[in-house]
């Protein structure tokens, strides 16, 4: 049978050297792949070990003057350390809330750093970690009573970086409940500690959360001794102190163990030597900055707390890069690397040349209060009245506040006047119609200790009150003072939410509720801010009360960029200390200065609307209380009057382009101090305020000065 097959194609016979280098090409393409294969799995690990928080160390950072990148300084050299970005910009979209900030377990920070209003010159910024005081105390420590504190922790075990959750009880309950907390890893004597927030589940319980260090951290002795403690696998006690003994305390008064295992790939960590000055890095994103400017900062530290600082210092970084640093008020710090930084010289008040004042706005309340669409009335807040004079400080007549205590009993708000009598300390006047306005200060608190505003208006000349109705949404302890927008009365309100939230940045930041008097129908109806005619949209928000003696209070700043259909506040600043005084004056269509004289950078000045500001270097003043003084106001001819109370009182003076300030001496000593701490308010061509104290024995006075007379 004939089969049929397909033609056979046979191969070329090769020489043995070719089918030698054949084989070796071979070879190599196998070599080639394994290599690509072992990278690849090489690189998923790295990507695994970066996840959790352990990456493997890179190549050491360049010492200084040794080809360092452009705008970075870096003043601490390591052998090797953890790779922390800085971010695509030099700037921050954010200025630290505070001196402090959070650290991360794993010893990396990455942070924003405030330059302060600070000469022209070269300084250095150091990393400080913060030792618990009572392990340094000099004097015996109080051994803690027989009740102990029964300590439980789950889990009992994990990696580096665990969150663990920390129960306590109690034997007794204690008398006073505290918010915060320390827990202590690795012995309260010498180990790490955090400060936590506590969460009282009973009189006798408590609940706590930290997280187990992912990097080596600081071991400190009574004799100020310190050393690095490796992150190692082990046993390690949890404790807490402070709990039962309030004061000299830092024994350990409840302890757990914790088991923490280290995978080995986190073994590699940097600090593997006990000596500290091997395991600091610290780098800014720009190696110089104007003041008011922030900078990004990167780096590394050992373990200290869960807090850690950043701090400028003058000169250039010489000595080690850890130091230890007794405290003013007792204790120590570690200060951990140094990295070089030049400020720039600030532009001067001097160098703005002679600046047109086109309107100032205060911020608090006004006890003094001129309504711009009705001139020819001031009305300011009196003993038991409401005083009511003419532009020239004529008297007008005046409103009794007799009927305001029982107002505001009869409304059942508060426990009474604040301290005990009927003095205003907000005012307003509608353009026209006998509507008046005021606000009173009433203890919100059965301890009488925080006070609000309360509102209330009348019409019949003092002889009735009745509450200022507050706005949807707000309530009327939430009141934050009268404005002026086009000559109408608005009254601002506090949400419930931001009326809690009291002292410095830790608040959110909410819009007022914001309503408008109607002279036609005498009538308030919801509004919104509006932005002045000619001026930049900027102003303040509501004032929430607060107590100054115990957490302050604080008043945001507000722009808008789109003609006062949204509002914010700006990147910084974003409010003001509500408890001192500040201004905004308007100097352009967009141009204005911030004058806040509790703040360290006393005269700020934005160009575009306030949404950038930068510091105006002021000459040093003869006094210093605070930043300038209780008050400062720009005059209409762009001059600075700085006033301090006490004594002696002072009144200086700083004429535009002049670098000097001067003492006023035309102005009468007795007007001078009548002053005191009260807020200084500018209608036309005259600084007004009220003098006396609150107090019922000694009488309020309204008191005023033609700008043109103060003169040195």
């Amino acid at each position: 049978m004939l089969t049929l097959r397909p033609p056979t194609h046979e191969a070329p016979a090769l020489e043995p050297e070719v089918v030698v280098r054949e084989a070796r090409r071979r070879q190599r393409r196998r070599w080639i792949l394994r290599a690509l294969a072992l990278c690849l799995a090489g690189g998923l690990v790295a990507g695994v070990v970066l996840a959790t928080g352990s990456p493997p160390p890179p190549a050491a950072p360049h010492a200084r003057g040794s080809g360092q990148q452009p705008g970075s300084s870096v003043a601490s050299s390591v052998s090797h350390h953890v790779s922390v970005p800085f971010g695509s910009s030099a700037d921050c979209p954010t200025a630290p809330i505070g001196p402090t900030f959070p650290a991360s377990p794993n010893g990396t920070f990455a942070s924003c750093l405030r330059v302060g209003s600070l000469a022209a010159g070269t300084y250095h910024v150091v990393v400080t970690g913060y030792p618990t005081a009572p392990r340094y105390t000099e004097r015996s420590r109080l051994a803690p009573p027989k009740t102990r504190v029964h300590l439980t922790i789950r889990p009992t075990r994990g990696g580096p970086g665990t969150r663990v959750t920390v129960e306590a009880t109690l034997a007794t309950p204690r008398r006073t409940t505290t918010t915060y907390g320390v827990i202590c890893w690795d012995g309260c004597e010498g180990g790490p500690q955090y400060t936590t927030a506590k969460h009282w589940t009973s009189p006798t319980t408590f609940v706590e959360h930290f997280r187990v260090p992912a990097a080596p951290w600081v071991i400190a002795s009574r004799v100020k001794n310190y050393r690095i403690a490796p992150l190692a696998s082990g046993n390690y006690q949890v404790g807490v102190d402070c709990i039962v003994v309030s004061k000299g305390c830092g024994a350990t008064e409840g302890s757990a163990v914790f088991h923490l295992v280290v995978p080995r790939s986190a073994r590699r960590h940097l600090c593997t030597s006990p000596t500290p000055s091997t395991c600091v890095y610290l780098q800014l994103r720009r190696g110089s900055a104007l003041p008011g400017q922030a900078v990004r900062v990167r780096g590394f530290a050992p373990f200290t707390s869960n807090l850690i600082g950043l701090e400028v210092v003058p000169g250039e970084a010489k000595g080690p890069a850890v130091a230890l640093r007794r405290e003013p008020k007792g204790g120590f710090s570690l200060r951990y690397g140094q990295a070089d930084l030049v400020v720039r010289p600030a532009p001067t008040f001097s160098s703005l040349g002679r600046l047109t004042v086109l309107g100032e706005q205060s911020d608090g309340s006004t006890p003094v209060s001129l309504n711009p669409a009705a001139p020819s009335r001031i009305a300011w807040c009196g003993q038991g009245v409401v005083g009511l004079t003419d532009s020239t400080g004529a008297a007008l007549g005046s409103v009794s506040t007799a009927g305001v205590a029982s107002a505001i009993s009869d409304a059942g708000i508060g426990y009474g006047l604040y301290p005990e009598t009927a003095r205003c300390d907000d005012v307003a006047l509608p353009s026209a119609g006998p509507a008046l306005f005021a606000a009173f200060s009433v203890a919100i608190t059965p301890t009488r200790t925080v006070g609000a505003y309360i509102p209330l208006e009348t019409t019949d000349g003092g002889g009735s009150w009745t509450l200022v109705p507050p706005p949807p949404g707000a309530h009327v302890t939430g009141f934050g003072g009268f404005h002026y927008q086009d000559g109408r009365v608005v009254a601002l309100y506090t949400t419930p939410a931001q009326t809690a939230a009291r002292g410095g940045d830790a608040a959110k930041v909410t819009l007022p509720i914001a309503e408008t008097f109607d002279t036609a129908t005498s009538t308030w109806a919801a509004s919104s801010l509006q932005c002045p005619k000619g001026k930049p949209c900027t102003t303040f928000g509501s004032a929430p009360p607060g107590n100054c003696a115990m957490n302050g209070t604080v008043q945001w700043l507000l722009i808008s960029t789109d003609a006062g259909k949204g509002w914010r506040a700006p990147t910084w600043p974003s409010n003001v200390d509500g408890c001192t005084s500040s201004s905004l004056v308007a100097t352009g269509p967009s141009s204005e200065l911030l004058v806040n004289s509790s703040s360290s950078y006393p005269m700020l000045r934005s160009t575009d609307g306030g949404k950038h500001w930068s510091d105006v270097a002021l000459p040093t003043p003869p006094f210093t209380v605070g930043g300038l003084g209780p008050d400062v106001t720009i005059l209409p001819d762009g001059a600075v009057l700085a006033i301090k109370a006490g004594e002696p009182v002072d009144w200086v003076l700083l004429r535009p382009e002049r670098t000097r300030w001067c003492a006023v001496s035309s102005v009468p000593a007795s007007v001078r101090t009548s002053v005191g701490m009260s807020s200084l308010d500018l209608f036309g061509t005259a600084l007004w305020w009220v003098s006396g104290a609150r107090s019922s024995t000694q009488p309020a006075a309204l008191e005023h000065v033609d700008v043109s007379g103060i003169r040195c």
